[in-house]
């Protein structure tokens, strides 16, 4: 957007990039380049992103807002029938999934969201949340009545929808570049955190049937810009 393009054009170059990482989990690049990279950096590529999107949730939950550095924390009694209470049920849902972690309780994030946002719902009826639409706090309660599957008809396939686009050959490669670097590292990253907690890495870090996986990423990538 920064650099003067559309959203469709950015889903464009997510299609094309997607298509590249298609090959290259075909033709055994990623698995290569995922077996070159050292445990303990690949251990570090999976706390990382772990950090990253954990500190986007805090941000989403407003329990750290905007400053200098954005670490500091929110002031519960401000605006607290809005981003107080909404910070607060945050904590209150972290509190819950992490004590069900912990007692090793089966879905116990899924629970934690659905208690978390029943709880939403219950102080809205009350009145102790309140609906801004102006400053993005939205009504917890579903509106099935706008619930319509076939709005996904002005998204679909508009990666293709490029008329009036003047896209510089140069600036695109820059970003399908910058995509595949990030979705490499993403792919990394998630694998060795999910695999690692499943027992399936050997002793040397690397997984044994790993070509589905990336080609699943692959796939998923190219066709959620389709989607």
């Amino acid at each position: 957007g920064t650099m003067g393009y559309s959203w469709q054009a950015a889903l464009l170059a997510v299609f094309v990039e997607g298509l590249i990482f298609i090959v290259l989990s075909l033709t055994n690049v990623r698995e290569a380049i995922f077996n070159a990279i050292p445990l303990q950096l690949k251990k570090g590529v999976s706390v990382g992103i772990g950090l990253f999107i954990a500190f986007i949730g805090l941000q989403n939950a407003k329990l750290v807002v905007d400053s200098a550095t954005l670490v500091t924390i929110v002031d519960f009694t401000e605006n607290f029938s809005t981003v107080g209470i909404g910070a607060l049920l945050a904590v209150i849902g972290l509190l819950l999934i992490s004590i069900l972690y912990v007692k090793k309780v089966k879905g116990s994030i899924l629970i934690g969201i659905f208690v978390t946002w029943i709880l939403g719902i219950l102080c809205q009826l009350t009145g102790i949340y309140q609906i801004d639409i102006e400053n993005g706090f939205y009504s917890l309660i579903p509106s099935w009545s706008n619930f319509d599957i076939t709005a996904i008809r002005l998204i679909f396939g508009q990666c293709f929808n490029l008329a009036g686009a003047n896209i510089h050959i140069i600036d695109f490669i820059v970003i399908i570049c910058s995509f595949l670097f990030v979705d490499m590292f993403d792919t990394i990253g998630t694998l060795i955190g999910v695999c690692s907690r499943a027992g399936f890495l050997d002793k040397d870090g690397k997984l044994p049937v790993i070509r589905p996986a990336l080609l699943t990423d692959a796939i998923a990538t190219t066709c959620g810009a389709i989607m």
